[in-house]
């Protein structure tokens, strides 16, 4: 015979619940709070509440599906609208407003400031920010 409301229900603490359900009280916890449902220590928690944070229910289901899906709509939307970038647009951005001009400046360093650094002798100014440079550049590759 099915149970009407009037009857009472199946109902513990979180902690009573947890360890009878054998998961971890704050996994338990995590999920009433992702569930909205209330709660304290000394809290009865009825059954079905229980069943709704742990299994979730349809609705939430539906609606956690329907925002992921206009979260996309709107990054694709903003891709579109040139708002945001895709990684290898970042990376050509990058490469050429910014890092290759960085490089150059870097080739034409040993030139131009070797007779600053050590105007007696340039020429030995020159190869060690020739030594430099060359290290530097190897770690500025040209993304391929």
């Amino acid at each position: 015979m099915p149970k009407t409301h009037d009857e009472p229900q199946i109902s513990a603490t979180m902690t009573r619940w947890a360890v009878n359900l054998g998961m971890h009280r704050d996994a338990l916890k995590r999920r009433l709070v992702e569930a909205g449902i209330p709660f304290g220590d000394a809290t009865e928690l009825t059954a079905a509440d229980v069943f709704k944070a742990c299994y979730g229910d349809k609705e939430r289901s539906i609606t956690r599906l329907n925002l992921a899906k206009a979260e996309e709509q709107e990054r694709e939307n903003k891709v579109a609208e040139g708002q945001l970038l895709e990684l290898p647009q970042i990376e050509k951005k990058l490469w050429v407003d910014l890092l290759s001009p960085l490089r150059l400046l870097i080739e034409q360093m040993p030139e131009s400031l070797a007779g600053m650094c050590n105007p007696e002798s340039p020429e030995v100014a020159k190869n060690v920010l020739r030594t430099w440079t060359e290290s530097t550049k190897l770690q500025l590759k040209e993304p391929k």
